[in-house]
């Protein structure tokens, strides 16, 4: 028996995954960074770290949705879908797929930093209880966000091309995670 998914190459995979958060979120945000593995010399295993990562970020992101909810602020919930390769440094290469209405709002960019401060602060509390001699580090592009909105129809084809030639710029072989709601 063939389990879905199986024969696909990381190109196919790729694509079903960003079309799956585009038809899912509207108003669809992908943030680019790489994740530093802390210590060149001790043994890591990048996968494992990767998961750790996207756990951690998916309860710092619902924490921050219930304060914000707390406070009376329109938060609606995002559902965590990542995309990543291991480059030949060892560092995690990673496309992040989120609803930019959790956090952007009418205020994108302060949205933007939100999510990038948040990224930092998962990334830091994989590696936090242990003494290494460099700290595990976060590298964001000069523009780390890329958009996707449907409700703009005239730029959103440029906008999906756009994201899915980062999404084809990971290291092979890309491994995709989605979280529950």
């Amino acid at each position: 028996m063939k389990l879905f998914n199986e024969g696909l190459t990381d190109v196919q995979r790729i694509n079903r995954r960003l079309q799956a958060a585009i038809d899912h979120y509207p108003q669809l945000a992908a943030f680019r960074f790489s994740l530093q593995q802390p210590n060149a010399e001790t043994v890591f295993i990048p996968e494992e770290d990767a998961v750790k990562f996207v756990n951690t970020l998916q309860e710092t992101i619902s924490r921050y949705i219930d304060i914000r909810q707390s406070e009376g602020k329109i938060t609606p919930p995002t559902i965590l879908r990542a995309l990543w390769g291991v480059s030949t440094s060892r560092d995690i290469q990673m496309l992040l797929l989120v609803n930019s209405r959790t956090f952007c709002g009418r205020q994108h960019q302060e949205g933007q930093k939100t999510v990038l401060a948040l990224i930092r602060n998962a990334w830091a509390c994989v590696h936090g209880d242990t003494g290494f001699t460099t700290e595990p580090s976060v590298f964001f592009p000069s523009e780390p966000c890329l958009l996707a909105y449907r409700t703009t129809s005239a730029q959103f084809e440029v906008q999906q091309n756009v994201l899915r030639n980062a999404a084809r710029q990971l290291p092979a072989l890309v491994t995709t995670y989605q979280s529950d709601v």
